[in-house]
């Protein structure tokens, strides 16, 4: 019987720890970072982008996914370019100024993501 009670209580609390655990299939940004990409693509790039966004451009979060910077690489040497950054307010992506990307550039960044792999 006391086997049994025990099993009762274990078996509950081992699928709480389990459902609670890490996201492994990827980063708690993986939402934010896919909008923020096909926005950024969608209203700038003027091109029909075909695939994942995020295979081709560079991507750093700041202040719990409040600021978010995004870049595509250069298909022809590689460099990184057209970089922009935005704010998340109330689940609106707004482009920030000039003045607002330097007070981010300050700050340390909580996540970064290069051609869709996690540095």
């Amino acid at each position: 019987m006391k086997g049994f009670l025990r099993l009762i209580f274990v078996v509950p609390f081992l699928l709480i720890v389990v459902g609670c655990g890490e996201n492994v299939s990827g980063s708690e940004y993986d939402e934010l970072l896919d909008a923020v990409a096909e926005y950024h693509y969608d209203s700038y790039s003027g091109a029909n982008f075909e695939g994942d966004p995020r295979e081709n451009a560079d991507l750093t979060v700041w202040e719990n996914g409040r600021y978010v910077r995004i870049g595509f690489f250069s298909e022809e040497d590689g460099s990184l370019m057209y970089k922009t950054y935005y704010e998340i307010v109330e689940d609106n992506i707004d482009r920030m100024d000039g003045y607002g990307e330097n007070a981010v550039m300050s700050m340390e960044p909580e996540y970064q993501e290069r051609m869709g792999n996690e540095l």
